[in-house]
């Protein structure tokens, strides 16, 4: 008697699940009776310190809106913003990145109320040494920094290929993911520059300035 309860139980599970998708709540398919989330090509990726967050169109259904989800540990999320299903392709700048992981997420809403979630995506903030660059290593006139989001260069030292310091306190001035250094008083030659961040890292580069 308890294996008839089972199986009409499993049954009626499965049959919930196939109504709710014929119902229109999510393109997506079942894999071992559960529902795998739609690809809506979600992408995240730094813009001038600020985080894009961009996806396409679900085409298989009507959605009524998008609400985008962000997590610090990629399980407990929180509602960031909602834009109407009306466009082809969707973009939405997060000003309020972590410095550790961001994970993101779609929850879509279809024009019954039904929903369902995307696939999750990370962004990742950690700052590492090896991602701060000098650009270009020769220059003439200024020196470009590129650094990592929420990241800035709080002291720079340049000193000449002897390891003689020619400026003790270089004047750096920092706009989104550039840090830049005036380098025009400086004869040409091979320096090196050591760089501390507003993380507390301390960063050695080279850099050749011409004539």
């Amino acid at each position: 008697m308890k294996k008839a309860i089972y199986i009409a139980a499993f049954i009626a599970s499965v049959g919930s699940a196939n109504a709710q998708i014929a119902a229109g709540m999510v393109a997506a398919s079942l894999v071992n009776n559960s529902i795998v989330a739609p690809d809506v090509n979600l992408k995240a990726a730094f813009n001038n310190n600020v985080g894009e967050i961009s996806w396409n169109a679900l085409e298989q259904i009507k959605v009524r809106r998008y609400e985008l989800e962000k997590s610090a540990d990629g399980e407990n999320f929180s509602y960031i913003t909602a834009v109407a299903g009306s466009n082809n392709s969707y973009h939405i700048a997060d000003a309020n990145v972590l410095e550790s992981r961001n994970y993101y997420r779609i929850r879509i809403v279809d024009a019954e109320g039904n929903s369902i979630y995307s696939r999750i995506t990370l962004l990742d903030a950690r700052t590492s040494a090896n991602e701060i660059k000098v650009l270009p290593t020769q220059l003439n006139q200024q020196l470009f920094i590129w650094v990592p989001v929420n990241t800035t260069i709080s002291k720079a030292v340049i000193a000449d290929a002897s390891g003689r310091t020619v400026i003790g306190n270089a004047a750096v001035r920092n706009t989104t993911n550039l840090s830049s250094i005036e380098t025009a008083g400086l004869p040409a030659g091979l320096y090196n520059i050591n760089l501390q961040t507003s993380k507390g890292e301390v960063i050695k580069l080279k850099f050749n300035k011409q004539p």
